[in-house]
């Protein structure tokens, strides 16, 4: 499983070279997108997602509660980044599960939090890089929690907050 996080924001010129380069198998898409998605997704499975599930989640709960750990090696490819395309067509970046795991604890132990676990609030896209680094990764490296903000215009960093090292 690589995981392949696009950007909402997309046109649908961009997602197919996403999808040409690629190749995924499997699609995510909101139900509002699904049908620009599933023309060009190419033969990938494609499974819608929402807030109020979908596709995605009503298949999920066929499956079993508890799964067989799949052996990974660090340096298995666990994601592609498409670069911003600044200076020309977008790459896809592979990175490692190494890659992701060594960026997250080096962050941590830089700013003095690599020794206890911590709250963080996700409020950029998942498409991020320094989201899924910072916020998620580093929150499985270190053991703490993540919560998933709708948005950046519903965060407010509350006193209690700061006072517990929330980040």
């Amino acid at each position: 499983l690589v995981y392949l996080p696009l950007n909402t924001g997309y046109q649908k010129g961009e997602l197919e070279y996403f999808f040409g380069d690629a190749e995924p198998r499997v699609v995510i898409s909101t139900p509002e997108r699904l049908g620009v998605v599933a023309t060009l997704a190419r033969g990938a499975t494609v499974l819608t997602l929402d807030a109020e599930g979908g596709e995605l989640f009503d298949r999920a709960r066929a499956w079993p509660e508890t799964f067989a750990t799949v052996p990974r090696s660090p340096d298995d490819l666990a994601s592609i980044v498409y670069t911003s395309g600044t200076t020309g067509r977008s790459k896809g970046a592979m990175l490692t599960h190494r890659n992701l795991i060594y960026a997250s604890y080096i962050y941590a132990e830089a700013v003095g939090i690599a020794d206890k676990p911590f709250e963080s609030v996700c409020y950029l896209p998942l498409c991020h890089v320094a989201e899924r680094c910072y916020s998620e990764v580093m929150q499985l490296v270190l053991g703490g929690t993540v919560s998933f903000a709708e948005s950046i215009d519903t965060v407010a960093l509350l006193p209690s907050s700061r006072s517990r090292g929330a980040m």
